[in-house]
């Protein structure tokens, strides 16, 4: 089924999911200079509240120039090469996977241990 959508709409096998979520963060990063700090914090920082939209919006904030300096270019290079060695319906499922990894480790060494995450 997922073949049968590739097919269909050409621009799926061309987008490369790491090199947008490095695009993002870099949209994210420019948001960090022109928003007040505690602002940007609220939004973009995951402090265990319970929220579970946080999880998934602050992998996308960096507020931080030497975090924004590796991760912008190894998302986006690194995300565009795996792409092109083993493909984008291996990169389609390989994406959500490391988003999980990463929503399970801050949920696991959140700062409230009282919140929840499922």
């Amino acid at each position: 089924m997922v073949l049968d959508k590739f097919r269909a709409a050409k621009v799926l096998p061309s987008i490369s999911w790491f090199t947008v979520f490095g695009l993002t963060n870099a949209f994210c990063y420019g948001l960090s200079h022109m928003m007040d700090e505690k602002d940007y914090k609220y939004y973009f920082a995951y402090e265990g509240n319970g929220r579970t939209s946080d999880l998934i919006r602050s992998n996308f904030g960096s507020n931080n120039m030497v975090n924004a300096a590796w991760t912008i270019p190894s998302l986006i290079f690194f995300g565009r090469y795996m792409h092109n060695k083993v493909g984008a319906l291996t990169m389609l499922k390989f994406t959500p996977m490391a988003f999980f990894a990463i929503c399970a480790f801050q949920a696991a060494f959140t700062p409230n241990k009282s919140a929840i995450f499922f």
